[in-house]
């Protein structure tokens, strides 16, 4: 059994609305990981961040939306 390409899957809620958007309450490299994946699969990302994140590398993926 194959799986499908990950450009091809639709994200989908259970009330049946596609999920375009994700929430990362996390920090550090698995914030990174989680927003490379997110953006990957055509999600946009937020993070949840404290003064003392403000120049860390997964506020400034959600920023720049970089991958």
């Amino acid at each position: 059994m194959s799986l499908p390409e990950l450009s091809s899957v639709q994200w989908r809620s259970s009330s049946d609305r596609v999920i375009s958007k994700l929430l990362v309450a996390n920090r550090g490299e698995i914030a990174c990981r989680i927003m490379r994946t997110a953006h990957k699969l055509g999600l946009r990302t937020v993070a949840v961040y404290s003064d003392a994140d403000t120049e860390a590398m997964h506020v400034a993926m959600v920023r720049t939306g970089a991958v």
